[in-house]
């Protein structure tokens, strides 16, 4: 949203004359966060994401973060390889994409790029952003692990 847009509605959301709207001015500022704004959403797509967990919040963060960033891996401990195996292979017979269902919006399916499901807690140490999802009692423990 635009400036011009932004001083633009009135209370209650109705629009409003203001003079300075069509002011080239106002318009090239909005050209100029435009731009900022399509640079920086193509700099998150190289954002190395790592979402650690197997349940739906991890899951549900890696399938939508997957939708902006083509490096997102879901870390599991090495104690559950099995269930990492099993999603691994989901997520490839699925072209590489999770998906994440949700309601009341206006696209109820979301499909995220997934890198990789790892076991291997080295997949952590270069990560630009890092989401541990799981009960609050597994926190040290995952902690000391990666």
């Amino acid at each position: 949203m635009g400036l011009g847009k932004i001083f633009g509605l009135g209370a209650g959301g109705k629009k409003k004359k203001v003079a300075f709207i069509d002011n080239p001015r106002v318009q090239e500022v909005d050209s100029v966060v435009e731009r900022s704004v399509e640079s920086q959403m193509s700099h998150l797509k190289d954002l190395k994401v790592v979402c650690v967990g197997g349940g739906n919040g991890s899951l549900t963060m890696a399938g939508l973060a997957g939708t902006v960033s083509k490096n997102v891996i879901i870390y599991y401990s090495p104690k559950y390889e099995k269930r990492a195996a099993e999603l691994r292979a989901a997520i490839k017979s699925n072209g590489g994409k999770l998906i994440v269902h949700t309601k009341d919006a206006p696209n109820p399916t979301i499909q995220g790029e997934i890198a990789k499901v790892s076991t291997d807690a080295s997949v952590v140490q270069d990560a630009d952003i890092i989401i541990i999802s799981l009960p609050g009692d597994k926190h040290e423990l995952v902690i000391k692990e990666i």
